[in-house]
């Protein structure tokens, strides 16, 4: 026999050998540690929604945004949802808010026009006291807009590294919270805060000031409330899951044109209100109406409602990134 040929028949046998021992020892690594087991998706019976006004839906219906009629000129709540509505829809969930039948409301809002870490805390403090906890509730949270523009108005008084300072404890601070509430039972869903420094508001406070730009500054401090949440918070995609706003928005203005968007830089609603204001109030009577909008602007293809928050498109792509965060998370 050829010796060549007999060593390459019997190298083959020890290959063939050493795949099958290591399928073996995996097969058996697996079963120890449980990998065979189908993780079951998590489905909800109820969803608490806290934060600003990015998750709210008002008594009669209405979003902070660019808000739909109907045929007849009223609002139209299931038009133009936001991301909590998206969320609550594909879970099988009701807003008492928005809903076309009686059923019982399922998501439940709790959060508030202005709200920062703090009030959210608050929030979700009164709800662990009184409102039953339970493993099957889905508790959302988008907050700190507000806090990064609370501290921003303090610039120059104070030095940008206390505001860094002051921003990172209070995402610590609401991370204790979540963890808090994630090992009590409840599943949580936390966002990042959207980077600041690409709204419209930033640009004009970076047109306006000349001792710094402006823009910058809010994204470094929006940065340093997310470096606290994401050094806190009990990340390890089993009892909270996390969607990072600031990089889904990060991504829409850099690539406009993936998400059908043509204007990532002006505010769409004609009555939007006009940095250094920041209130919310004016979008509840913003409407896709014709002359509610400002010149070509249309609630499908501009990312925002007013200088700070977003219209349509954009909250549907939170809402979007959320879904998936809750559908295939190993809650």
């Amino acid at each position: 026999m050829n010796p060549n040929a007999f060593a390459s028949s019997r190298h083959s046998r020890t290959r063939a050998g050493l795949r099958a021992w290591l399928a073996a020892l995996a097969a058996a690594v697996l079963a120890a540690c449980g990998g065979g087991d189908t993780v079951d998706p998590f489905e909800p019976s109820r969803m608490l929604v806290f934060g600003d006004e990015h998750s709210v839906i008002t008594a009669d219906g209405r979003k902070y945004g660019i808000n739909d009629l109907d045929a007849a000129g009223a609002v139209a709540c299931a038009g133009n949802p936001n991301w909590v509505q998206e969320v609550a829809r594909n879970l099988g969930l009701v807003f008492a808010e928005c809903r076309s039948d009686d059923r019982a409301a399922t998501a439940l809002m709790r959060a508030a026009a202005g709200a920062r870490s703090a009030d959210a805390q608050a929030a979700i403090d009164a709800y662990l006291a009184a409102d039953a906890p339970a493993s099957k509730d889905l508790v959302t949270v988008m907050v700190g807009m507000h806090d990064v523009l609370e501290l921003y108005a303090a610039y120059a008084a104070r030095g940008e590294a206390a505001l860094v300072a002051d921003l990172e404890a209070r995402g610590r601070a609401l991370a204790r919270t979540l963890n808090r509430v994630a090992t009590g039972g409840p599943v949580v869903l936390v966002f990042t805060v959207p980077d600041l420094g690409l709204t419209p508001y930033a640009l004009v406070e970076k047109a306006a000031h000349i001792d710094t730009d402006r823009a910058a500054l809010l994204t470094r401090l929006s940065e340093a409330f997310n470096r606290g949440l994401r050094l806190e918070v009990i990340n390890d995609g089993r009892l909270i899951g996390m969607v990072f706003a600031d990089e889904q928005l990060q991504l829409m203005v850099r690539y406009p044109g993936s998400f059908g968007l043509r204007n990532v830089t002006a505010a769409a609603c004609a009555n939007a209100a006009t940095p250094p204001e920041t209130s919310p109030a004016a979008l509840l009577a913003c409407t896709n109406a014709a002359g509610a909008l400002v010149g070509d602007a249309t609630d499908s293809t501009w990312l925002w409602a007013d200088t700070l928050r977003l219209g349509p498109t954009g909250q549907a792509r939170l809402g979007l990134v959320a879904l998936s965060r809750v559908r295939n998370n190993p809650f």
